[in-house]
């Protein structure tokens, strides 16, 4: 089984294809990667299956696909562009809140979504990691 711990790409993708982009998770500097240790400690292999997949999804094809077939939204939260990959298996609707830099899906958050909105502490997790990611990308620092 895919172990998104050991790897932050999921899929190899011709770099040059300007419709083809990268999913990677976000790692802090500790070394913690949250998306997938999210992914990974899901008990049932069938919904950490249909995420990768989902992901998958996300490098494959291009933004204005995955949001007609519903898998990414866009969040404004104060003022800032969020995207929630959206994937529901067995009536459970997980949710990976990420952004997108250039040709890079960068995966921030992971949760269980329980009700209709996103809870703001959930979004403001988000966005200290976007900041801490655009900061580190500013500088060419490493993401492993």
């Amino acid at each position: 089984m895919f172990c998104p711990l050991k790897q932050t790409s999921l899929l190899n993708i011709n770099p040059m294809d300007p419709n083809k982009r990268e999913v990677e998770f976000w790692v802090s500097e500790d070394g913690k990667n949250p998306v997938g240790e999210f992914i990974e400690n899901l008990e049932n292999p069938k919904a950490q299956k249909k995420i990768l997949t989902t992901l998958g999804y996300c490098e494959t094809f291009e933004i204005t696909q995955l949001y007609r077939a519903e898998i990414l939204e866009k969040i404004n939260y104060r003022g800032n562009v969020l995207y929630e990959v959206r994937i529901l298996f067995n009536k459970i609707a997980y949710r990976i809140i990420c952004v997108i830099r250039g040709a890079t899906i960068w995966l921030l958050h992971a949760i269980i979504k329980k009700r209709d909105k996103i809870p703001p502490h959930e979004l403001e997790v988000a966005q200290n990691r976007a900041n801490n990611l655009d900061r580190r990308l500013a500088l060419g620092m490493a993401m492993a």
